[in-house]
């Protein structure tokens, strides 16, 4: 039975299953050496499938051998002590509805938030690798059925490149090197990871009040009312970004930089909680760190994009 399988295939709660996890399969440095090598493979893996991206999919399909060698290579670097699935035929429109219950890249951005920027990040990360376990399953269901089933072979390639190259990715992010340059996040993460991996018992968690309150100031920073009193707020921290990071862009060459600067200060949570005390003195700090949570995850959702016009006209 493959580690994640074990972990995560169960019908009985991920809590249970982590705290009675007495069938010891593989010896703990040995499940955390498996995942880790797990996901130092996934990058080969993304690069091998973008054979199939729409892009490339009709130059590839017209050499079916190739098609096989690749999916080939991409079961290899699946290994089966971290999941396996049966040997047995699936029904291509059960294959399609377990497609369907993926996570959408949304949702999967959220939790990636989640981990990033709030204290409590367990559940988050336990939602993680419990949707890993479902999406790399149905990555090799949909391998299986492409070799039984090749005349349906575009719609399930372009299928499998979609949930490797985007919702595979965006999942196995948060337990890379380059997730973060917050050291203590990293640490955090990989603590957490660990002891979900082994086996290790978790304890409960409790959300702060700062975590709760972002929530509801997130639902207003992203909603479309110009004159709600969050969404001003947000307004003015993204006015005070813009003047920081050097906002209007005059070249084009000089985009790419003023992004990366863009991400990494709102990353900075420290310089964040420090502009919106300037900008409201009176706030205590649990709303200063409030109002910074729910900014940066509505940043990474997309909800600040009708602003990007400023990155070329004065702020």
């Amino acid at each position: 039975m493959g580690l994640l399988n074990h972990l995560f295939g169960s019908k009985t709660s991920i809590a249970k299953e982590l705290l009675n996890d007495n069938e010891k399969l593989i010896a703990k440095e040995k499940r955390w050496e498996l995942w880790q090598a797990h996901v130092k493979d996934h990058p080969t893996i993304e690069s091998l499938v973008h054979a199939f991206s729409y892009k490339n999919i009709d130059a590839t399909l017209a050499d079916w051998p190739r098609v096989l060698g690749i999916l080939g290579q991409i079961e290899k670097l699946t290994r089966s002590e971290i999941i396996e699935i049966e040997d047995v035929e699936r029904l291509h429109h059960e294959i399609l509805d377990d497609l369907d219950r993926v996570k959408s890249s949304q949702e999967i951005l959220r939790l990636s938030d989640t981990v990033k920027y709030e204290k409590h990040k367990q559940q988050a990360i336990l939602e993680i690798f419990k949707e890993l376990h479902h999406t790399v399953k149905v990555r090799l269901h949909l391998i299986q059925l492409i070799r039984w089933r090749r005349e349906n072979a575009r719609e399930l390639l372009t299928a499998l490149f979609s949930i490797i190259y985007h919702n595979e990715s965006m999942l196995h992010k948060v337990f890379r090197e380059d997730f973060t340059k917050d050291s203590a996040v990293k640490d955090e993460i990989r603590r957490i990871a660990k002891a979900v991996i082994v086996g290790e018992k978790l304890k409960e968690e409790v959300r702060s009040d700062e975590e709760k309150f972002a929530e509801d100031m997130l639902k207003e920073m992203g909603g479309d009312d110009s004159e709600s009193y969050y969404r001003k707020i947000a307004e003015e921290i993204w006015t005070q970004l813009m003047i920081y990071c050097g906002a209007p862009i005059e070249d084009d060459k000089d985009f790419d930089p003023f992004i990366k600067l863009l991400e990494e200060t709102i990353d900075d949570s420290k310089w964040m909680e420090n502009t919106v005390k300037k900008l409201h003195p009176k706030f205590n700090p649990v709303k200063i760190r409030a109002i910074v949570l729910a900014f940066q995850k509505a940043f990474n959702l997309g909800h600040f994009d009708d602003w990007e016009e400023e990155f070329f006209s004065s702020p």
